[in-house]
């Protein structure tokens, strides 16, 4: 016989046009990890709807509260209660007082005692059953109590090899495979991963090979290549840079007090490099602006300054040093009312 569906699954999964009244049953498990079932009402026109306004009231009221384990179920005309008992008129009144959200803004709610031996309100578990159960560490795994002589102390695995059993590896063999793993060494500055990939092979047998070949202490003469420092950003790198300096200068340690004549004449040369960039690359991107801002507000430098986010004596000097150094007369190719013409002095 095919099982009846309940209509309860058809009434969760639709949305209705009016509200409904749904019988929700909840727990809540509080920060202390205290957990209590309640059962309450709720006034929505779908399921989903019915436990989103239910936990947003529960965390509304205690944010730290942890809602789970929600069911619901809808009163319709043929819900049943106790003793296959329908809902009466008297019931439809005291689920319409009781449901939230009311008038009061009150969840009104029941506490569902658990019974003894139940971890949730479903069913009760049997802990000691859970802990003869599992994975077990040490001496009582699985593994361990059932191992078929496969496994062998890493001591005892030197000058050995695993071929169905431990047997002694004939050295030739050996001497073969430590010729091929101290070549993709070389080859690849000591770095284990990359080796064994040379090798055709995995980095966990690459690592037991260097177990088992004891006749080379392979930290010592194929040590690991030093890690170079994490590139960081300029801001970051020159925030170190100041705090090391401001330590050291604070132990009376004098910046660039160690240096020779010549470092002394190859530091002022380059500083005067970087500047003479550092300028040239802010005026060829500041004169086009300049050049393109005069002749909208009829050369007036003032609201030119204001237009290029600049203050007036700013600006006359960006058109001081640019007459000196790139030979723009601003005063003839950009007049105002007020200026004279005036001749650039070639020396």
């Amino acid at each position: 016989m095919k099982k009846r569906s309940s209509c309860q699954k058809k009434f969760r999964s639709k949305t209705f046009p009016f509200d409904q009244y749904w019988n929700i049953n909840y727990t809540e498990k509080y920060s202390d990890g205290v957990e209590k079932d309640f059962k309450t009402f709720i006034r929505a026109k779908s399921y989903d709807s019915a436990k989103k306004t239910l936990i947003k009231k529960l965390k509304k009221d205690d944010p730290l509260i942890k809602v789970k384990a929600i069911q619901g179920f809808m009163f319709h005309g043929n819900y049943k209660i106790q003793a296959n008992r329908k809902l009466s008129f008297e019931n439809w009144e005291q689920i319409k007082k009781a449901s939230f959200p009311n008038y009061n803004n009150v969840l009104f709610k029941k506490e569902i005692i658990r019974k003894e031996g139940y971890t949730n309100r479903f069913n009760k578990t049997d802990l000691d059953h859970i802990l003869s159960i599992g994975f077990k560490s040490g001496k009582e795994n699985w593994s361990h109590i059932n191992r078929k002589g496969k496994t062998r102390a890493l001591e005892d695995r030197k000058g050995m090899i695993y071929k169905g059993h431990w047997v002694k590896w004939d050295k030739e063999e050996m001497n073969a495979v430590k010729e091929k793993m101290i070549e993709a060494l070389t080859n690849n500055n000591n770095v284990r991963l990359k080796a064994s990939k040379e090798m055709g092979i995995s980095r966990n047998l690459f690592y037991s090979y260097m177990k088992r070949i004891y006749t080379v202490d392979w930290n010592k003469e194929y040590p690991f290549p030093k890690q170079k420092p994490p590139i960081l950003p300029t801001k970051i790198r020159s925030s170190i840079q100041k705090k090391t300096m401001k330590k050291l200068m604070s132990n009376g340690h004098i910046p660039f007090s160690n240096l020779t004549k010549e470092q002394e004449k190859r530091k002022i040369e380059n500083s005067k490099k970087t500047k003479a960039k550092k300028r040239d690359f802010f005026y060829n991107e500041i004169i086009p602006k300049i050049k393109n801002a005069l002749p909208k507000f009829n050369n007036s430098r003032i609201k030119t300054a204001k237009y290029l986010g600049l203050t007036y004596s700013h600006l006359c000097k960006i058109l001081v040093t640019s007459k000196k150094l790139y030979k723009i007369n601003w005063t003839n190719e950009y007049p105002t009312k007020y200026s004279r013409p005036q001749k650039i002095k070639i020396i």
